[in-house]
């Protein structure tokens, strides 16, 4: 008893785990058990990269090999599969993923309801399910059976925040900080998102621009916060960071944020296309300069002008085709905006301009004149 209470003690802190896994290190391969394969595969699942998860699973799937009874391989086994559902980094079947992570943390739970790990994992893909009354009612059994644990205090917060109980939530994240000095970044990313659902946006923006090294994801939940604050030229250069890192990505890439209520998530959404993220995927630009003719207006009386004008303009796309070292935007597309009113005005300065006819056309430059 005297040692479980201090084993959780020091988990929660993070330093019982590290001497593990350091000891697991130094053993030979051949003499590993699977305790130890355990313990490798968790140092490789908290690097977070796509190669790193997949070397994790093959740990967890040794320790298992060994030791079909260890939930705490079924349980790591659990956990990858979440990364990959929530990464991407599988074979792109979210709903598989997540269908395997379900079924190696009931997996887990069977093997040792006691165990808050178990509780805490299971809440963990719950709430990914959108199974939110099921995941809360995890969440809450691995509080009370580990009331200590800093990481499952955070991740509380997180599901809390889902399903509207934001100052809870903000309490508990506020509580894990306090139990674990040099906490990880996503503890103050699930602070940041815990004042945004309170309103508290000012706060989230505060909060969110202490992340030291934002993930991608973030750009987007940063922009939802400067809408919400009225200042959409700033959303709108987070959208441009996200791109950067996601080329061609659009709304129907983006991952849902599971809250409860959906409303919630469809007004996230909003904030998202108020700061500039596409609907549809723009074509991607050319590795050249790339330039639209706009049809010329025609400022006389004389309506017989207006073939003259519009052979101008189709000289000019002529001419301009003929120039190997230039990407000429085609007669079709740039007819389409004949006698309206265009702004293709960067959004943000030093970006490539978008204009945007029935499909969108990205160029970096522009030509339009008056006759």
């Amino acid at each position: 008893m005297r040692w479980s209470i201090i084993a959780n003690l020091l988990g929660g802190l993070g330093i019982l785990t590290r001497a593990e896994r350091q000891r697991a290190l130094d053993k030979p391969p051949e003499s590993r058990d699977a305790y130890d394969y355990v313990q490798l595969g968790r140092e490789e699942m908290h690097k977070y990269s796509k190669e790193a998860t997949v070397e994790a699973m093959q740990l967890a799937k040794k320790a298992v090999a060994l030791d079909s009874a260890y939930g705490d391989a079924h349980r790591l086994l659990s956990w990858v599969h979440y990364w990959e559902a929530q990464m991407g980094w599988g074979s792109g079947d979210r709903d598989r993923s997540l269908e395997l992570a379900y079924q190696y943390a009931r997996k887990a739970w069977e093997l040792d309801p006691s165990d808050y790990r178990s509780h805490w994992g299971l809440g963990s893909v719950y709430l990914k399910l959108g199974q939110h009354d099921q995941a809360m009612a995890a969440y809450e059994r691995a509080r009370e059976l580990n009331p200590n644990h800093a990481d499952v205090l955070a991740d509380t917060a997180y599901a809390l925040t889902l399903v509207g109980r934001a100052e809870e939530a903000i309490a508990s994240v506020k509580q894990a900080m306090q139990r674990k000095s040099n906490w990880p970044q996503w503890w103050t990313w699930t602070l940041g998102m815990a004042y945004w659902e309170a309103e508290q946006y000012q706060d989230a923006l505060t909060t969110l621009k202490g992340i030291a090294e934002p993930v991608p994801r973030g750009y987007l939940f940063m922009a939802s916060v400067y809408v919400r604050l009225g200042r959409v030229e700033e959303a709108r250069a987070e959208v441009v960071k996200y791109l950067e890192a996601y080329p061609g990505r659009t709304m129907k890439d983006i991952r849902k944020f599971p809250f409860k209520d959906p409303a919630k998530t469809e007004r996230y959404l909003d904030d998202l296309r108020k700061a500039g993220l596409p609907d549809e995927s723009r074509l991607a630009l050319p590795d050249k300069p790339s330039i639209a003719v706009l049809p010329f207006t025609n400022m006389s009386d004389d309506p017989k002008q207006e073939y003259f004008v519009d052979g101008i303009t189709n000289d000019l796309i002529t001419d301009l085709s003929k120039l190997s070292g230039l990407f000429v935007i085609a007669r079709n597309s740039v007819f389409t905006y004949k006698g309206k009113s265009v702004n293709v005005r960067p959004s943000i300065p030093g970006k490539p301009v978008h204009f945007q006819p029935k499909s969108d056309i990205s160029i970096t430059h522009w030509l339009h004149t008056t006759y």
